[in-house]
């Protein structure tokens, strides 16, 4: 069974890859400029944080569904060995408010289903932490509609999740910790692409556990008004006591801008390398509503 689903998380990244670049192509060869008007573009990515805020007085609402499942992992040489059965679901709610002009704040709570066959306990399920967060975009410009944002974005994780116990797996990191990362968006005409430079550390003692360092960087292309394909390659270096972990990622995403201020981000993720880490498949899918 393991290999069954095995072929198909890895046959639905195929998938996702072959229609991005079957969009684009299409794009190319029917082209946009049989539509008089300008093409609004979406800063929005699936795994790489934007930096536009919420509108002022706008309410975003976000439901959101994920799944992670590994059965390989990266070890200290950055081989892949073989590794028991870790599978995740999880869902979560985020509400983001436009506060004032150029800057929002959001919360997100989530509910956390984890089996993994390598730890000996039940599985463990229940609330997860709590996030808050806050994104001040400190410089916009704009020349003959392309735009570019330049943002603040800032997090902290409340432990209020569900811990663990001998017969049980947590559903919570334990501690606190804050979030802090420098975003970039820029547009050309119907190109898309974000940067984001990732900071977060632990507000208390961790053991073994130091920092960790993200970057990401996504390039999606507006095949429509309302059709975004969109790629992203996504690092994380773990600073651990005794052995670092890291790992690459590819993205394979889709946002969707939908009428009455509907937005479906949808995509699929591969680590593909790393050290000390679980060679994973995430899937995630999202309805996003702002009024």
């Amino acid at each position: 069974m393991r290999k069954g689903f095995d072929q198909f998380v890895h046959g639905a990244l195929i998938a996702c890859f072959c229609s991005c670049l079957c969009l684009c192509t299409q794009a190319k060869g029917e082209s946009l400029s049989t539509s008089k008007e300008r093409i609004q573009c979406e800063h929005a990515k699936v795994n790489t944080e934007d930096a536009t805020p919420v509108d002022p007085g706008t309410i975003e609402v976000e439901l959101g569904y994920g799944m992670v499942y590994a059965g390989d992992a990266f070890n200290d040489e950055r081989e892949n060995v073989d590794r028991e059965l870790l599978r995740e679901h999880g869902c979560a709610l985020v509400l983001t408010v436009g506060v004032v002009e150029n800057l929002d704040i959001g919360v997100e709570q989530g509910y956390v289903d984890l089996h993994d066959e390598e730890e000996f306990v039940e599985d463990g399920e229940g609330l997860g932490d709590l996030g808050v967060g806050f994104k001040w975009r400190f410089f916009a410009e704009e020349d003959d509609g392309d735009a570019l944002d330049i943002a603040w974005v800032g997090g902290l994780v409340v432990p209020w999740g569900r811990d663990g116990a001998q017969d049980r797996l947590a559903v919570t990191q334990d501690f606190w910790s804050t979030d802090q990362s420098l975003v970039m968006s820029q547009d050309w005409d119907e190109t898309t692409v974000n940067g984001a430079l990732t900071v977060s550390v632990p507000l208390e003692d961790v053991e073994g556990y130091d920092a960790t360092l993200a970057a990401d960087f996504a390039m999606g292309y507006h095949v429509t008004q309302c059709l975004q394909p969109e790629l992203e390659i996504n690092y994380a270096h773990d600073f651990q006591t005794g052995e670092d972990s890291d790992s690459v990622g590819i993205t394979a995403g889709l946002i969707a801008c939908l009428p009455a201020g509907f937005r479906i981000d949808a995509g699929v993720q591969q680590i593909v390398a790393g050290k000390n880490v679980d060679e994973s498949t995430s899937v995630s899918v999202a309805l996003v509503y702002a009024r």
